[in-house]
């Protein structure tokens, strides 16, 4: 499946097949059939660029460097040790679904997705000190 869907790829390079087209795309390029009917690549990033190309691809790519660029900056950050746990367990999670993302397609499940991009944007929510109450 890996094979095949880099050839879609390469097939269209720049901007892809269209979000959410592999189901209808993928019979054309698939060297075994078995009736089955594909509807993922079992791989997030290589679904990514069969279905939105190199620009799609440069903005996956660029989002994942964005979020630990600033996770690791909050880390650095943060002064405390409670906001640096959160941060860091949030940036470990999000590192193991991008990695689980290498073998399926755990980010088109939108539950997944969700909790991803929650992770995320605590991971990167800027860390401030609690300011204190006026009387």
């Amino acid at each position: 499946m890996y094979h095949d869907t880099w050839r879609i790829f390469l097939d269209h390079p720049w901007v892809g097949t269209g979000l959410g087209t592999l189901i209808d795309v993928y019979p054309r390029y698939a060297s075994f059939f078995n009736g089955l009917t594909v509807d993922h690549a079992h791989n997030d990033y290589l679904e990514l660029v069969a279905d939105t190309g190199v620009l799609g691809g440069i903005c996956g790519v660029s989002f994942i460097i964005l979020l630990f660029w600033r996770g690791f900056a909050n880390l650095q950050f943060a002064g405390r040790a409670a906001p640096r746990a959160v941060t860091a367990g949030c940036l470990a999670a999000c590192a193991g679904l991008l990695i689980h993302s290498l073998v399926d397609f755990n980010l088109h499940i939108p539950s997944n997705a969700l909790v991803f991009l929650l992770l995320a944007g605590i991971a990167t929510a800027k860390a401030t000190e609690p300011e204190p109450l006026s009387t």
